[in-house]
């Protein structure tokens, strides 16, 4: 099997905005016929495992026809980190937590929002309302719809983003 580019979303606990966005990614990466060169993963800062997506995060993606019903939460390790070519984190805190933990992370951990040439952090949903997740989830699609090209560029190594950066 050739090598495939990894992915990896980062929130707090993967129970709600990390797992939506794998899970959506996954499901562009296969639209767009990128499914031999990326691979997509989920991992939380806060080392909560076992969990499964929360229900709100499910019910969303179901409409959507995506089920991630086997998703099961999981922490970040130094293995992941390096084997991920491009780490997508929700929030600066997040960012701070997988850099202050991790060194080798430095060069491959972006803001999602920057995929689309913006700094904002994506809130967390959690204990929240459906029109949260509602509001959540349209926010993660609509960066991973809109920078699809940018974050495939980046796993694969094609773009660096941090030189571009001012």
């Amino acid at each position: 099997m050739p090598y495939r580019s990894l992915i990896l979303f980062v929130c707090s606990g993967n129970i709600c905005r990390s797992p939506m966005a794998e899970y959506i990614l996954r499901d562009l990466v296969k639209k767009a016929g990128d499914g031999q060169r990326l691979q997509v993963a989920s991992a939380g800062t806060l080392d909560l495992v076992g969990e499964p997506a929360a229900t709100y995060a499910q019910q969303l993606l179901i409409e959507d026809g995506i089920d991630m019903s086997a998703h099961r939460s999981r922490g970040l390790d130094q293995q992941t980190i390096d084997e991920a070519e491009l780490i997508l984190v929700m929030t600066r805190m997040d960012r701070h937590d997988i850099l202050m933990r991790f060194m080798r992370a430095q060069t491959k951990v972006y803001l999602l929002s920057e995929m689309v040439g913006k700094r904002f952090e994506i809130r967390d949903p959690y204990n929240g309302s459906a029109q949260e997740y509602a509001y959540c989830k349209g926010e993660i699609e609509d960066i991973l719809t809109r920078g699809y090209d940018r974050v495939r560029d980046l796993a694969l190594g094609l773009i660096d983003l941090k030189r571009r950066r001012r």
